[in-house]
């Protein structure tokens, strides 16, 4: 019997996967002693798998504060050894602004049971809880009609 070909144009349909509306670093990827050594480790990932170098990082980090920032105080924050050196909130925003990495925003997030979800998705969060709400109010409406139509043929009013 002769085998048959796979189909390549369509997908698999089990395969498939919701698009991520979270960007966040593997538990697994920052596992650490401390929260310090956390974030040193997250630093550590965004600089490794940015595609700018440690300098440039460094340069565009100097331009968006309007200070003198070199890689050596990047390596600092990165190192998990160097737990006196914690990255202060500025140069974390400028970070995140020079590699795009909104897994370091998330990290802080997950802290206090957040998440950071793009402003594309807002919208749609907003809808969601306007339709639950509808939903509840709906209910509430029908229970009132149910039990005024009841009272009302209780008393003999003509509907």
């Amino acid at each position: 019997m002769a085998k048959m070909k796979k189909d390549s144009l369509t997908g698999d349909l089990l395969s498939w996967q919701p698009a991520k509306i979270t960007k966040e670093f593997k538990e697994r990827d920052i596992r650490a002693q401390n929260i310090g050594a956390k974030y040193a480790k997250a630093i550590a990932l965004t600089l490794n798998e940015c595609e700018l170098t440690r300098d440039e990082i460094a340069m565009g980090m100097s331009d968006y504060l309007g200070e003198k920032f070199g890689k050596n105080m990047l390596d600092a924050y990165a190192a998990e050894t160097r737990h006196t050196h914690m990255i202060p909130l500025t140069r974390l925003e400028a970070l995140i602004h020079v590699t795009g990495d909104l897994r370091l925003i998330s990290l802080l997030a997950t802290q206090f049971k957040n998440i950071v979800v793009d402003a594309v998705y807002s919208h749609l969060i907003k809808a969601t809880m306007y339709g639950e709400k509808i939903a509840e109010m709906e209910t509430e409406l029908k229970t009132h009609n149910r039990k005024f139509n009841a009272i009302a043929t209780q008393r003999g009013i003509e509907l």
